[in-house]
């Protein structure tokens, strides 16, 4: 879907409409599938994060695009923006009712999802955007993931719940480097 991205301007009128549409429907779908507080009706709370990533949701903000499409469906609804920083924090504002909708990335997503299963059934919706993920290392001696040693460290944002760290734990386990990187707070995870 990113590779069919094209500068607003250069979008039809109609494929604008319908980004718009599907971009406000994904964002109350998700309102779904998380238990809330009892609230006014017509509330809704989105959790951004600071980033590029976050871009979509900064549009949906600044051009009032929820409240717009809410007044066509003939709905008066007041967003409320929170800023937060970092999936754990996204992550706890969702569960404690704090929030409605949250912008995070992948990471999160898997572990709230993962934790949440089968009782308050979080759900992702849409992916805001993917990057790509390197490992760089200073040691010349480093050529594959299966390289590293009990010596080395590999700095995340977050251990267990950034999307960094996850996809190191995949990257390990698919290269044979052992079930000692799966595990938190030893070695290099």
């Amino acid at each position: 879907m990113l590779a069919m991205f094209r500068p607003t301007s250069m979008r039809s009128p109609l494929a604008r409409r319908l980004a718009v549409t599907m971009l406000t429907l994904s964002l109350a779908a998700t309102s779904l599938g998380a238990a809330a507080p009892a609230r006014a009706e017509g509330q809704i709370r989105i959790a951004e994060q600071f980033g590029v990533v976050c871009l979509l949701l900064n549009v949906a903000r600044d051009q009032k695009l929820i409240e717009k499409e809410g007044r066509k469906q003939g709905l008066d609804i007041n967003v409320d923006w929170v800023k937060l920083s970092g999936g754990s924090a996204v992550n706890e504002a969702l569960l404690s009712g704090a929030v409605d909708i949250a912008g995070a990335g992948v990471g999160p997503l898997l572990t709230i999802w993962d934790r949440t299963h089968g009782k308050q059934n979080v759900k992702g919706v849409a992916s805001l955007g993917n990057l790509p993920y390197y490992l760089v290392t200073n040691n010349a001696n480093v050529k594959t993931i299966a390289d590293f040693t009990d010596n080395d460290r590999i700095a995340l944002p977050a251990v267990n719940v950034s999307v960094q760290s996850r996809m190191l734990q995949f990257a390990a386990a698919f290269s044979g480097a052992g079930t000692r990187w799966l595990i938190p707070g030893r070695t290099l995870c």
